[in-house]
């Protein structure tokens, strides 16, 4: 988890690079997938530490498939661990209730 000063921890980012089309993407499409991964994490840590059995039907389907298309090889040990905070993350937002931390 990484800590911005006055923000509550985050979870790291998954892997959103598509090394095959980068040369054929608009000039901001890394950034933008970058920005739209961030929000998800972003998004789905804030869920998950409050109450999950209040997030809509429509959004929890919604981020699931987000995360059912990530890529799912891991380049290294800290996007490993990412990708597991994440998979507890969404046990917890499917399962409707709360996490401790």
């Amino acid at each position: 988890m990484t800590e911005r000063s006055g923000a509550s921890p985050t979870v790291g980012l998954i892997s959103c690079y598509f090394t095959l089309f980068d040369d054929q993407m608009p000039a901001g499409f890394r950034q933008d997938r970058e920005a739209v991964v961030r929000r998800y994490a972003e998004l789905l840590g804030r869920l998950t530490r409050h109450d999950p059995g209040t997030v809509p039907d429509a959004l929890r389907q919604n981020i699931n498939a987000f995360y059912a298309a990530a890529p799912s090889r891991m380049s290294d040990r800290k996007e490993r661990k990412r990708a597991t905070k994440i998979r507890e993350q969404l046990t917890a937002l499917n399962s409707k209730t709360n996490v401790q931390r």
